[in-house]
């Protein structure tokens, strides 16, 4: 599952699961529809299953979340009292969830405690000497350079 964080780090969405052949199975309740909702303020995403008349839902499991977006990485995010190391993309605020085997027929809430790794601030120096600025234009008047010259 990918959860894409909006501008105050929520997401919301719902997914709806049936055999995807039968006829009338809204009237007839056979299919899985569940609901799930992220808050960074909260730390906490909830996945509430509204409606689970789709017998082939419980051999489905949730095994992985990327979650894009987030202000803050989580140290750790703990499931139905199981403890998970989130795996960071490099330079993204991107993170990714796996291993969780979570069957898709029941509820889950997954906690987080806010990250305690501190962020790095660069030297001023860095903002003000020319030599640590990349300029993606030359100056005016300045004779471009070419890979032929």
């Amino acid at each position: 599952m990918i959860i894409v964080l909006d501008s105050n780090g929520n997401a919301e969405g719902d997914l709806f699961y049936d055999d995807g052949e039968s006829l009338d199975t809204i009237s007839s309740k056979s299919y899985f529809y569940g609901i799930f909702k992220w808050s960074s303020n909260d730390h906490r995403l909830t996945i509430n299953v509204t409606e689970n008349n789709y017998p082939e839902m419980s051999n489905l499991i949730l095994d992985s979340l990327s979650i894009y977006g987030l202000d803050e990485i989580p140290n750790i995010i703990n499931v139905n009292n199981t403890q998970f190391k989130p795996i960071t993309r490099p330079n993204t605020q991107i993170i990714e969830i796996r291993g969780l085997g979570l069957s898709m027929n029941t509820n889950h809430t997954l906690t987080w405690q806010d990250s305690e790794i501190p962020t790095i601030q660069a030297p001023g120096i860095v903002h003000t000497d020319p030599k640590y600025r990349v300029d993606c234009y030359p100056d005016p008047g300045e004779k471009k350079a070419s890979v032929f010259d």
